[in-house]
């Protein structure tokens, strides 16, 4: 799972360079979507349901930004959000393939705190970051499933030195919209009859389980159980693995409560 997620890095780095290629003010939705044919999205980043552009637009920007969109290919384009918000705009301008992911274009992530906070703390950090388990708008069937996975872009090449520098440097992100479920499908050692689950945990108050791949299994025994933490892209998840009765009692192994009487029976 962690070696996909650096998959998606290359990813966004690759969608960055583009936009960085034509210029802040040049890069176009024809000259986005040729580079997009010109890589094998389910062969080289499997999971991911594509890769887009996010403009920074400020309120006082924003009509202009509008007819601009609309005179690059797409003269329905419009702005909208999750829920009403009158600060800067974090607006998809392209997403591709379009087919796949028509209903993200035109979202401002703005309007969704576990969508900005994670477009934020990129632009801060200069570094990709995860969103929280959110429920994609092209995949509202899987509710806290999915995640954004955001690449900042500056107006320099080099991050900037300082955090101040970055956020005024900043004039967008590359991103991938992510599902866990398709992240997870078709990688080896699959866990079969092995119960996996995955939280966040990066709020312990507020800690959210996002994928279950027994969700009516019910654990008896805590001796079967691992956890691990682990910190992917500025979250912090909890990796849960049990292995339930019907699989122990599948390995024919000695019953530990046997093992303990025959101890016993040693001892005296």
């Amino acid at each position: 799972m962690l070696f996909r997620s650096r998959l998606y890095e290359y990813g966004l780095r690759g969608a960055r360079g583009v936009v960085l290629t034509a210029g802040e003010h040049l890069i176009t939705r024809d000259a986005f979507h040729r580079y997009i044919q010109t890589r094998d999205l389910d062969a080289e980043f499997p999971g991911a349901r594509g890769f887009g552009f996010i403009r920074r637009v400020p309120v006082s920007q924003e009509r202009q930004f509008l007819a601009d969109a609309r005179a690059d290919g797409k003269p329905d384009f419009a702005i909208r959000q999750l829920s009403p918000q009158s600060d800067e705009r974090f607006v998809i301008q392209y997403i591709e393939p379009l087919d796949k992911n028509q209903r993200a274009l035109g979202l401002d992530i703005a309007s969704d705190p576990g969508r900005r906070d994670a477009a934020q703390e990129a632009v801060r950090t200069g570094k990709a970051q995860l969103s929280a388990p959110i429920t994609l708008v092209q995949a509202d069937d899987k509710p806290h499933q999915g995640f954004l996975m955001l690449m900042p872009i500056y107006r320099q090449i080099l991050v900037p030195a300082s955090v101040s520098e970055r956020e005024q440097s900043a004039f967008g992100w590359s991103y991938a919209p992510l599902v866990i479920a398709d992240v997870l499908a078709g990688l080896p050692g699959q866990y079969g009859s092995i119960h996996l689950r995955l939280s966040d945990i990066s709020l312990p108050e507020e800690e959210r389980v996002f994928y279950d791949s027994a969700p009516d299994t019910l654990i008896l025994n805590d001796l079967f159980t691992q956890k691990v933490s682990l910190n992917v892209y500025g979250r912090r998840w909890q990796l849960e693995v049990s292995a339930p009765p019907a699989f122990i009692d599948g390995l024919h192994l000695v019953s530990p409560r046997l093992v303990f009487w025959i101890g016993v029976l040693i001892t005296f």
